[in-house]
């Protein structure tokens, strides 16, 4: 009886069948996600070559934050935390600590400690702050500029000291 009203119904409606499959699927697929979710992002990170300093990429799960600011912060810790491939070398020395990590309106503001700047690594400033913006980039692409302060400073610009304190 209850089998006759459902093939009533599927040959009055034949739409309903493909539209419900949709629904089936979508469910699901919502479920799987939800269940093996492991609150983990596969990023791409890119580290000098140990010999010819080119820049080589390697892939690895990075824990995901409660927003951009937190995925960039991790993220630039585990820069920090330096390569997985042995032929790769580091990009800031392992001292090395994120500060502050504010992202607005497609702009990050990256401030490290002052041991970003140490002689341990064979990259200039200049150069491991173009590698991490590189990085940054590549991963983030709804950032659109990048400021990186070491010590609350621009590197290579002078401090400023008000005349008279306030």
């Amino acid at each position: 009886m209850f089998s006759r009203k459902i093939v009533r119904v599927l040959n009055s409606k034949p739409w309903i069948v493909p539209i419900v499959l949709f629904g089936l699927s979508l469910c699901i697929s919502i479920v799987f996600s939800i269940v093996f979710f492991d609150g983990r992002i596969t990023r791409t990170f890119f580290f000098p070559d140990s010999v010819t300093q080119e820049l080589r990429s390697e892939r690895r799960p990075v824990p995901s934050g409660k927003g951009i600011q937190d995925d960039i912060a991790e993220y630039v810790r585990e820069i920090i935390l330096g390569p997985t491939i042995l032929q790769s070398g580091r990009v800031l020395p392992r001292d090395t600590t994120v500060r502050i990590a504010i992202a607005r309106e497609g702009k990050v503001y990256l401030d490290l400690s002052h041991h970003a700047v140490t002689i341990e690594s064979p990259l200039g400033i200049e150069e491991t702050i173009d590698i991490v913006r590189h990085n940054i980039f590549f991963n983030f692409r709804s950032i659109n500029s990048i400021v990186v302060t070491v010590a609350g400073q621009k590197p290579f610009e002078p401090p400023y000291f008000p005349a008279s304190p306030l």
